[in-house]
């Protein structure tokens, strides 16, 4: 193999440092239920094998230490990002009688110790009451940081204040450790006890279908108990044994029982965020059986309590149990650019392959972001030349790295404006190697025009073929009806009204297979639509595009086609898209012009066919209510499966978005931009003072919402 040239040599370079680059949040294995030796059942010989030796109180400390290592090894090995300790009913005391040294500080150590800090402990505890077990998670970084003038290391405090807990639940300290021992209190006591605590918390009913203690097991019958547990303010999540639990087990009897997962649904604030169904390992050893045997992902940028507490707060996009999520994908995916203006030092900015969002102040080059992607693979619209020549002209060179699969590529734009150059990377050789051309399996960027999109969904033979293609093309046997039918449809576009009258019968007998062929398509929910007891054309509900109870958010009615002899146009069957508003199904044609803009949008986003989507300021052509009704609800929908990049000044795509990086551009001279999830401070300082300005205009904004509210009484 010949020797990379100094071109690929920089190409693969650019790519190892975006690689490094800040992408916001990705989905990470946690387990919030892990024991150590501080719980009596994980001390024999098939557990940890470690139980304190009193006599030889230095020896022992050491022999903890050397384990709380190797617990921190065994969940890097299996790419745990994140654990809890949770032991029964004590602080996770190394000695039961001696309150200075925890489990949890040394595992906290001991993950500080290794190479980049790769894992976060989290203190916590599992309390036995009558009723069930409950885990309590703390946040290590809540709480003072001074007592009496002295400082106080975080640690010590948050296991001063889990001793505390313990204390009002009338633990003795004899019952330290023992899973049995279930103190003096009941679970609303324990759930009134962390409230008082004043610190941050999250509460979680342990393993509700199995083992000792199951909740459903003891609360098999509706109860007035699940009201009020699931709408404690510190409970977002419910732990799980078996995978199957929330729908296959039934609670209530006859032709009242519902699954646990309607259940619970019924009976949270529906104002608040859906339970999250997790499951941990309850892990006791190192071994197998034990940390890491059952886990969750959590959508996460650093992992730490706050994300692990916003995530189980929006538990839709960012919560999967183990079975739920792989990070296997067959679309095309932008990770980056790598861009460098005149010829200087390149700056790289790293995507999500779910939602980005790019938000900056005035006049900061948030545009340029996109223009520089469509420059890479020049995918320019002609309309948009100017755009490409004001690059050439500041001289920006730009590199644009797309996956697919396991193969990665490179498309390679100079300064000059001259085509870009295409790589593929050689994993074995660790470099790229020049292609002749776009390699063909990818689903390049394509940016959202709403003038063009719009003028296509006022066009209904363009619209059925929109719909043909990119939303019915994947059931059985459309695909190849609809290559059926363009093939005698081409010859008729070409030859106009020279058409000969067999080509015109064999095309009508394709497009008569081509309907059939959308009214037998099981998947769908498929009506007739009849006139005079004569079959004219059907109506389709499409729930890929998300479904609001039981009716899919999006349907369309096709009226049949008339035939009329050399006129191509009246061979295309005629679609009219509706969407649902409320109850009822409404025509785009009667939306007001914000809906239907953002219906158009909402439609446009097909996870099975497009490539990642740029959309520059989709607020432009909405109203506030069409954000938030439509737009928002289909991007949180999708983003798992569509890489969206939207460049935005408003912040309901942002936040009720959910946006898994937060893209904020920094300066009015040069593209310079700070990255990563919006659970970051550094991006949640950015985003407050775009979108609400310093200190003074938030005080002053807070003081006329209370003016206002004032006014309204």
């Amino acid at each position: 193999m010949p020797a990379p040239t100094a071109k690929e040599i920089v190409i693969y370079q650019n790519y190892q440092n975006l690689l490094k680059a800040n992408n916001g949040a990705k989905f990470v294995k946690v387990d919030l239920h892990v024991h150590t030796p501080a719980s009596g059942d994980a001390q024999a010989k098939n557990k940890y094998n470690f139980k304190f030796d009193k006599d030889k109180p230095d020896d022992s400390m050491n022999e903890a230490k050397k384990l709380a290592k190797e617990i921190v090894e065994r969940c890097k090995e299996l790419e745990i990002k994140l654990i809890a300790v949770t032991d029964h009913n004590t602080p996770s005391n190394v000695l039961p009688e001696e309150l200075g040294h925890t489990w949890y500080e040394l595992l906290h150590d001991a993950a500080g110790d290794s190479k980049e800090k790769s894992i976060c402990v989290l203190p916590g505890v599992e309390i036995s009451t009558d009723d069930l077990h409950i885990l309590v998670i703390l946040d290590p970084e809540d709480g003072p940081q001074l007592n009496n003038g002295s400082e106080i290391q975080p640690a010590a405090y948050i296991v001063h204040q889990i001793n505390a807990l313990l204390r009002k639940c009338r633990f003795t300290l004899d019952e330290y450790g023992k899973y049995n021992a279930t103190g003096m209190s009941s679970l609303f006591d324990v759930l009134e006890y962390v409230e008082e605590l004043g610190v941050r918390s999250i509460i979680i009913p342990a393993h509700i279908d199995g083992g000792k203690k199951a909740m459903l097991e003891v609360y098999d019958k509706p109860s007035n108990v699940y009201p009020k547990l699931l709408n404690h303010p510190c409970l977002n999540a419910v732990e799980i044994v078996k995978e199957t639990t929330p729908e296959k087990k039934k609670i209530g009897s006859g032709k009242e029982a519902v699954s646990i997962r309607e259940y619970f649904a019924g009976k949270r604030d529906p104002n608040r965020s859906p339970i999250a169904w997790i499951q941990n390992s309850d892990g006791h050893s190192i071994q197998k059986s034990g940390i890491g045997k059952r886990f969750t992902y959590v959508r996460m940028g650093q992992a730490s309590f706050s994300s692990l507490k916003n995530a189980l707060e929006d538990p839709e996009t960012r919560v999967r149990m183990m079975n739920g999520y792989t990070s296997k994908s067959t679309k095309t995916m932008l990770t980056g650019i790598a861009f460098s203006k005149d010829s200087g030092q390149w700056d790289y900015i790293a995507f999500n392959q779910n939602l980005n969002c790019i938000i900056g102040k005035k006049e900061t080059h948030k545009s340029t972001i996109v223009d520089m992607i469509l420059y890479g693979v020049n995918r320019f619209h002609d309309d948009e030349k100017d755009l490409e020549n004001k690059l050439v002209e500041e001289g920006y060179s730009v590199e644009v790295f797309l996956q697919k699969g396991d193969e990665v590529f490179c498309s390679s734009r100079s300064k000059t404006g001259d085509p870009p150059d295409w790589f593929m990377l050689d994993q074995v050789n660790n470099s790229f190697i020049k292609l002749e051309a776009c390699p063909q399996q990818l689903a390049l960027p394509r940016k959202y025009q709403h003038e063009g999109i719009s003028g296509r969904f006022s066009d209904k033979a363009r619209l059925m073929e929109f719909i043909d293609w990119y939303v019915f093309a994947r059931y059985s046997g459309i695909k190849e009806a609809l290559q059926n039918r363009d093939k005698y449809m081409e010859k008729l576009r070409n030859n106009g009204s020279a058409g000969d009258t067999a080509n015109q019968q064999k095309l009508q007998e394709a497009c008569d297979a081509l309907y059939k062929k959308r009214e037998s398509i099981k998947d769908l929910d498929v009506k007739q639509i009849k006139s005079n007891g004569k079959a004219v054309g059907m109506e389709i509900e499409l729930p890929q595009y998300g479904r609001k109870g039981d009716k899919a958010l999006f349907m369309v009615k096709i009226k049949k086609a008339t035939y009329a002899g050399s006129n191509w146009q009246s061979y295309v069957d005629q679609p009219e898209l509706y969407m649902l508003d409320g109850k009822q199904y409404r025509s785009f044609n009667s939306l007001s012009t914000g809906m239907k803009n953002a219906a158009i949008m909402a439609f446009l986003m097909n996870q099975d066919t497009f490539g990642p989507l740029i959309i520059d300021e989709p607020e432009k052509n909405l109203d506030v209510s069409a954000i938030t009704k439509t737009l928002v609800p289909r991007m949180r929908l999708l983003k798992t499966e569509q890489q969206i990049i939207c460049v935005t000044k408003d912040e309901h795509i942002l936040l009720s978005g959910d946006a898994e990086n937060v893209v904020v551009t920094q300066s009015e001279k040069d593209v310079k931009v700070i990255s990563g999830d919006i659970n970051d401070q550094q991006i949640q300082q950015q985003v407050l003072e775009i979108f609400e300005g310093d200190q003074q205009g938030r005080t002053l904004r807070e003081k006329n919402r209370k003016l206002s509210s004032i006014l309204e009484r």
